[in-house]
Protein backbone atom coordinates (compact mmCIF):
# COMPACT_ATOMS: atom_id res chain seq x y z
CA UNK A 1 0.00 0.00 0.00
CA UNK A 2 2.97 2.18 0.33
CA UNK A 3 4.10 4.40 3.35
CA UNK A 4 1.55 6.90 5.53
CA UNK A 5 4.84 9.59 5.01
CA UNK A 6 2.48 10.57 2.08
CA UNK A 7 -0.15 11.83 4.34
CA UNK A 8 1.45 14.22 6.05
CA UNK A 9 3.23 15.59 3.12
CA UNK A 10 0.04 15.52 0.75
CA UNK A 11 -2.05 17.62 3.36
CA UNK A 12 0.95 19.92 3.76
CA UNK A 13 1.40 20.37 -0.03
CA UNK A 14 -2.51 21.05 -0.26
CA UNK A 15 -3.34 22.99 2.28
CA UNK A 16 -3.38 26.22 0.64
CA UNK A 17 -5.78 24.74 -2.07
CA UNK A 18 -7.57 22.12 -0.87
CA UNK A 19 -10.70 24.37 -0.43
CA UNK A 20 -10.86 25.74 -4.23
CA UNK A 21 -10.86 22.14 -5.68
CA UNK A 22 -14.22 21.53 -6.71
CA UNK A 23 -14.04 17.93 -6.08
CA UNK A 24 -13.53 19.37 -1.97
CA UNK A 25 -16.38 20.90 -1.74
CA UNK A 26 -18.76 18.04 -3.37
CA UNK A 27 -17.30 15.32 -1.43
CA UNK A 28 -17.99 17.18 1.54
CA UNK A 29 -21.13 17.62 0.79
CA UNK A 30 -21.95 14.34 -0.29
CA UNK A 31 -20.88 13.26 3.65
CA UNK A 32 -22.81 15.43 5.47
CA UNK A 33 -26.02 14.66 3.42
CA UNK A 34 -25.56 10.86 3.99
CA UNK A 35 -24.45 11.34 7.88
CA UNK A 36 -27.61 13.57 8.32
CA UNK A 37 -30.04 11.16 6.75
CA UNK A 38 -28.97 7.92 8.88
CA UNK A 39 -31.66 7.02 11.51
CA UNK A 40 -29.67 7.36 14.25
CA UNK A 41 -27.89 10.47 13.34
CA UNK A 42 -28.83 14.22 16.12
CA UNK A 43 -27.88 17.47 16.99
CA UNK A 44 -25.22 17.92 19.41
CA UNK A 45 -23.23 15.00 19.28
CA UNK A 46 -19.31 14.97 20.73
CA UNK A 47 -17.91 13.56 17.27
CA UNK A 48 -13.94 13.02 16.29
CA UNK A 49 -12.95 14.44 12.69
CA UNK A 50 -10.10 12.16 11.71
CA UNK A 51 -8.56 13.39 8.55
CA UNK A 52 -9.91 16.81 9.09
CA UNK A 53 -8.23 18.41 6.31
CA UNK A 54 -8.95 21.81 6.79
CA UNK A 55 -12.05 21.20 8.99
CA UNK A 56 -15.12 21.65 6.16
CA UNK A 57 -16.93 18.95 8.20
CA UNK A 58 -15.95 19.82 11.28
CA UNK A 59 -17.32 23.06 10.78
CA UNK A 60 -20.46 22.37 9.12
CA UNK A 61 -20.65 19.58 12.08
CA UNK A 62 -20.35 22.20 14.31
CA UNK A 63 -22.57 25.61 12.74
CA UNK A 64 -25.47 22.99 11.48
CA UNK A 65 -25.73 20.30 13.77
CA UNK A 66 -24.43 21.88 17.14
CA UNK A 67 -22.02 19.14 17.63
CA UNK A 68 -18.91 19.44 19.69
CA UNK A 69 -15.64 18.52 16.95
CA UNK A 70 -11.88 17.39 17.49
CA UNK A 71 -10.87 17.66 14.71
CA UNK A 72 -7.54 15.31 14.03
CA UNK A 73 -5.25 15.61 11.56
CA UNK A 74 -1.50 14.55 10.73
CA UNK A 75 -0.30 17.79 8.72
CA UNK A 76 0.23 21.30 10.42
CA UNK A 77 -0.36 22.94 7.55
CA UNK A 78 -3.58 21.41 7.36
CA UNK A 79 -4.68 21.97 10.94
CA UNK A 80 -3.42 25.73 10.52
CA UNK A 81 -6.02 26.29 7.82
CA UNK A 82 -8.39 24.91 10.29
CA UNK A 83 -6.94 27.67 13.15
CA UNK A 84 -7.11 30.48 10.09
CA UNK A 85 -11.20 29.71 9.70
CA UNK A 86 -11.88 29.45 13.16
CA UNK A 87 -10.94 33.00 13.53
CA UNK A 88 -13.12 34.22 11.03
CA UNK A 89 -16.40 32.34 12.94
CA UNK A 90 -18.85 33.40 15.55
CA UNK A 91 -17.31 31.95 18.72
CA UNK A 92 -20.67 29.91 19.67
CA UNK A 93 -19.42 27.91 16.45
CA UNK A 94 -15.35 28.67 17.41
CA UNK A 95 -15.61 26.87 20.57
CA UNK A 96 -16.83 23.69 19.19
CA UNK A 97 -14.11 22.69 17.38
CA UNK A 98 -10.49 21.52 19.05
CA UNK A 99 -8.41 21.44 16.70
CA UNK A 100 -5.44 18.38 16.92
CA UNK A 101 -2.05 17.76 15.13
CA UNK A 102 -2.24 13.82 15.63
CA UNK A 103 0.29 10.93 14.97
CA UNK A 104 0.07 9.32 11.51
CA UNK A 105 -1.16 6.09 12.90
CA UNK A 106 -3.84 8.00 15.45
CA UNK A 107 -2.09 6.20 18.25
CA UNK A 108 -2.12 9.32 20.37
CA UNK A 109 -6.12 9.72 19.78
CA UNK A 110 -7.43 9.55 23.28
CA UNK A 111 -10.62 7.57 24.16
CA UNK A 112 -13.08 9.72 24.69
CA UNK A 113 -16.33 8.16 26.93
CA UNK A 114 -18.50 11.06 25.37
CA UNK A 115 -17.62 10.35 21.41
CA UNK A 116 -20.87 9.51 19.52
CA UNK A 117 -19.01 9.34 15.68
CA UNK A 118 -15.49 9.09 14.84
CA UNK A 119 -15.86 10.53 11.15
CA UNK A 120 -13.15 9.93 8.32
CA UNK A 121 -14.17 11.26 4.96
CA UNK A 122 -11.98 10.40 2.17
CA UNK A 123 -8.16 10.20 3.97
CA UNK A 124 -7.94 6.44 4.37
CA UNK A 125 -6.26 5.95 0.93
CA UNK A 126 -3.88 8.21 2.07
CA UNK A 127 -2.22 6.14 5.05
CA UNK A 128 -0.64 3.72 3.69
CA UNK A 129 0.19 0.59 5.69
CA UNK A 130 -1.12 2.11 8.71
CA UNK A 131 -4.54 1.68 7.84
CA UNK A 132 -4.81 -1.40 10.00
CA UNK A 133 -3.63 0.45 13.33
CA UNK A 134 -5.52 3.22 12.52
CA UNK A 135 -8.58 1.21 12.76
CA UNK A 136 -7.59 -0.52 15.91
CA UNK A 137 -6.38 2.84 17.38
CA UNK A 138 -9.58 4.54 16.29
CA UNK A 139 -11.80 1.24 18.00
CA UNK A 140 -10.01 1.59 20.88
CA UNK A 141 -11.04 5.41 21.04
CA UNK A 142 -14.64 4.31 20.63
CA UNK A 143 -15.54 3.63 24.30
CA UNK A 144 -19.63 4.70 24.44
CA UNK A 145 -21.79 2.27 23.99
CA UNK A 146 -23.02 2.71 20.20
CA UNK A 147 -20.55 5.11 19.03
CA UNK A 148 -19.75 4.54 15.36
CA UNK A 149 -17.36 4.75 13.03
CA UNK A 150 -18.17 6.40 9.97
CA UNK A 151 -16.16 5.92 6.71
CA UNK A 152 -16.24 7.53 3.33
CA UNK A 153 -13.81 6.41 0.72
CA UNK A 154 -13.27 6.24 -3.09
CA UNK A 155 -14.32 3.50 -4.35
CA UNK A 156 -11.44 1.90 -7.00
CA UNK A 157 -13.62 2.18 -10.03
CA UNK A 158 -12.52 2.87 -13.77
CA UNK A 159 -14.38 6.46 -13.96
CA UNK A 160 -13.07 7.21 -10.32
CA UNK A 161 -9.58 6.59 -11.57
CA UNK A 162 -10.48 8.21 -15.19
CA UNK A 163 -11.60 11.62 -13.57
CA UNK A 164 -8.21 12.26 -10.65
CA UNK A 165 -5.76 11.11 -14.12
CA UNK A 166 -7.32 14.17 -15.74
CA UNK A 167 -7.46 16.03 -12.27
CA UNK A 168 -3.11 15.26 -12.64
CA UNK A 169 -2.97 16.10 -16.20
CA UNK A 170 -4.73 19.57 -15.85
CA UNK A 171 -2.60 20.56 -12.56
CA UNK A 172 0.46 19.46 -14.49
CA UNK A 173 -0.30 21.34 -17.47
CA UNK A 174 -0.50 24.34 -15.08
CA UNK A 175 2.63 24.02 -13.61
CA UNK A 176 1.51 22.73 -10.39
CA UNK A 177 2.67 19.54 -8.79
CA UNK A 178 0.17 16.64 -8.94
CA UNK A 179 -0.67 15.55 -5.53
CA UNK A 180 -4.19 14.39 -6.22
CA UNK A 181 -4.89 10.71 -4.92
CA UNK A 182 -7.35 8.03 -5.21
CA UNK A 183 -8.55 5.22 -3.36
CA UNK A 184 -7.33 1.90 -3.93
CA UNK A 185 -9.33 0.71 -1.14
CA UNK A 186 -12.22 -1.46 -2.29
CA UNK A 187 -15.39 -1.73 -0.45
CA UNK A 188 -15.02 -5.57 -0.22
CA UNK A 189 -10.93 -4.87 1.09
CA UNK A 190 -12.33 -1.75 3.57
CA UNK A 191 -15.10 -4.39 4.96
CA UNK A 192 -12.18 -7.18 5.58
CA UNK A 193 -9.76 -4.36 7.53
CA UNK A 194 -12.70 -3.16 9.76
CA UNK A 195 -13.32 -6.98 10.31
CA UNK A 196 -10.16 -7.85 11.34
CA UNK A 197 -9.95 -4.47 13.41
CA UNK A 198 -12.62 -5.76 15.82
CA UNK A 199 -15.51 -3.98 14.08
CA UNK A 200 -19.24 -5.13 13.23
CA UNK A 201 -20.78 -3.52 9.94
CA UNK A 202 -24.16 -1.96 10.56
CA UNK A 203 -24.32 -0.60 6.95
CA UNK A 204 -22.80 -0.17 3.30
CA UNK A 205 -23.89 2.11 0.60
CA UNK A 206 -22.40 3.60 -2.49
CA UNK A 207 -22.63 6.49 -4.55
CA UNK A 208 -21.44 8.82 -6.42
CA UNK A 209 -20.95 12.60 -6.90
CA UNK A 210 -20.39 14.89 -10.03
CA UNK A 211 -17.98 17.13 -10.10
CA UNK A 212 -15.67 19.71 -12.21
CA UNK A 213 -12.46 19.03 -13.06
CA UNK A 214 -11.52 22.46 -15.51
CA UNK A 215 -14.23 22.40 -17.67
CA UNK A 216 -15.06 18.71 -17.66
CA UNK A 217 -17.93 17.38 -15.64
CA UNK A 218 -17.14 14.13 -14.16
CA UNK A 219 -18.90 11.17 -12.23
CA UNK A 220 -16.40 10.11 -9.10
CA UNK A 221 -17.72 6.91 -7.04
CA UNK A 222 -17.38 6.54 -3.16
CA UNK A 223 -18.74 4.45 -0.69
CA UNK A 224 -19.80 4.22 3.01
CA UNK A 225 -19.37 2.86 5.77
CA UNK A 226 -20.94 2.96 9.44
CA UNK A 227 -19.46 0.41 11.86
CA UNK A 228 -19.16 -0.29 15.37
CA UNK A 229 -16.87 -2.11 18.26
CA UNK A 230 -18.09 -5.89 18.16
CA UNK A 231 -17.28 -5.65 22.15
CA UNK A 232 -19.24 -3.15 23.47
Amino acid sequence: MGSNDDAGAWGDALAGEYDSMAISGDLSTATMGKIQSLPWFQNQLRVLDFGCGTGMNSIKLASETGADVAAADTSTAMIEQVHRKLENLRPQISSRIHPIVCSPDASDIVADPEYDMILCSFVLHHVGDLLEPILVNLRQAMTKKNCRLCIFELEDSQRTRDAFDRKRALLCKHGSKPHIKVGRINNERMREYLEQAGFCIEYLEQGNVQTMVGDSSEIVDFYFYVAQRKDI
